[in-house]
């Protein structure tokens, strides 16, 4: 998986792996557009990643409150199967 591939996980579940690997980063949160639903206070996830000479740039965003984002199927499925399969193979790469 490329680290460009992220777009739409959460963020915690990518920093863990950013900084197991020791890959440099810095973070920046993006306002929500939606006026419609709620925003969580609690939890990211990633809206755009930007490769840079200092390391990558990941623009953050705050999920729906009614989004069930944490635990819908794509999510859990990157959480239980992807990392470890890039852990085994150690395939993580910019």
């Amino acid at each position: 998986m490329k680290i460009t591939d992220t777009v739409g996980l959460p963020w915690l579940l990518v920093k863990k792996e950013l900084d197991a690997r020791g890959i440099p980063y810095k973070t920046e949160e993006g306002k929500a557009f939606n006026r419609f639903f709620p925003i969580s206070l609690v939890g990211y996830y990633i809206g755009r990643v930007q490769k840079k000479e200092s390391g990558y740039t990941f623009l953050l965003y705050r999920p729906m409150v009614y989004s069930e984002f944490e635990t819908c199927k794509e999510v859990t499925y990157v959480n239980k199967i992807i990392w470890d399969e890039v852990d085994s193979k150690s395939d993580f790469r910019s």
